[in-house]
């Protein structure tokens, strides 16, 4: 991902999560945030001057600039009157690695009936009439943030599922094998989901944690707090034991496509042995007439008679192995044949 700040790492995070000051700013909880692997936390203002992060988590400031790709706007719901709008959603990629860059501004409440922007300080406010504590609301701003890198990965998540579902359909209704290499890429992708849904719920973890000091106001509505947190928190539980299953489903099909790979080799051992048991005759019987080549009428027909008891042993005990292994894999001798020559 193109445009990020010289401060910025060299191995950029599964998630970059840039907020603004009015949400955070200085707070416990952009300490806390700070200190979890995969997220950079910074002030708007601090475009020019990184000083007020300076050192949380090893690194500067990462500010998202403009023009970057996937670039969109997204508004979050609050209640009947407000949103929190977030200008700037940068989607992108950067050494292989997906990021993903959310910008809070410091003005980000749109308020419908007035249709006007205010600062963040009037979210707190509005919701302090109603009973909502600063870290209640926080967290509920901080869980429907959270949402936001889920939903790709829940889309990404059911559509290996439907891809995984309809391999399994070939195989069960077609009696095709599974590709190994169409198995090995759901395989790479399923580990890439599973470390992204793991990074946004050890951030969870850490707010949901009492001893990470991630609220400075803790009263009463604590246990309200903790609901919009552990709600997500469960959500990812269920992603990450759907994405076992479908991890399990995997293993299943490679095993199928090993059984199917080892058919193969069998069946092609099983063609050699024929060739080898229809050769071996042939030539015996063409040395023995090479030796002695008698007819019919000549007086020494030894030779000719030896050849031709020699054929029809052979042919005999051909037809009995053939027979037999027909009944084995219960085919009829004509489709057994026609599997044992063309495969």
């Amino acid at each position: 991902m193109s445009g990020m700040g010289a401060g910025a790492s060299t191995r950029p995070p599964k998630y970059i999560c840039v907020s603004g000051a009015g949400l955070v700013s200085t707070s416990p909880l952009a300490r806390v945030l700070a200190g979890q692997e995969g997220w950079y936390w910074s002030d708007e203002r601090c475009a020019e001057t990184s000083d007020l992060f300076s050192g949380l988590h090893g690194t500067k400031t990462v500010v998202p600039k403009g023009g970057r790709l996937g670039s969109f706007p997204i508004r979050i719901e609050l209640g009947e009157t407000d949103q929190i709008v977030l200008p700037d959603i940068h989607l992108g990629h950067e050494e292989g690695r997906e990021t993903l860059s959310i910008v809070v501004r410091s003005r980000a409440i749109l308020t419908r009936h007035r249709n006007e922007i205010a600062s963040l300080d009037r979210l707190f406010e509005g919701r302090a009439r109603i009973n909502y504590s600063k870290a209640k609301t926080t967290a509920l701003v901080m869980a429907k943030i959270l949402r936001i890198p889920l939903g790709p990965l829940e889309l990404h998540l059911d559509a290996l599922e439907n891809q995984t579902r309809g391999i399994e359909t070939r195989v069960l209704v077609n009696k095709e094998p599974p590709s190994t290499d169409e198995l090995a890429i759901i395989r790479l992708e399923l580990l890439n989901l599973r470390a992204g849904l793991r990074g946004v719920q050890r951030v969870i973890e850490a707010l949901l944690d009492p001893s990470s000091g991630a609220y400075s106001e803790l009263d009463e509505k604590e246990g309200e707090k903790d609901r919009y947190l552990q709600h997500l928190h469960d959500q990812i539980g269920r992603s990450l034991a759907a994405a076992q299953g479908i991890r399990e489903a995997v293993e299943t099909l490679e095993s199928i496509a090993a059984a199917a790979d080892s058919g193969e080799s069998n069946l092609f051992v099983l063609r050699l042995t024929f060739l080898t048991a229809v050769a071996l005759p042939g030539v015996l019987i063409a040395g023995i007439l090479g030796m002695n080549v008698d007819f019919p009428g000549s007086g020494t027909e030894k030779g000719f008679y030896w050849a031709i008891g020699l054929m029809v042993i052979s042919s005999s005990a051909l037809f009995a192995y053939l027979l037999r292994q027909s009944k084995r894999s219960r085919q009829p001798l004509g489709k057994f044949w026609k599997d044992l020559t063309q495969g």
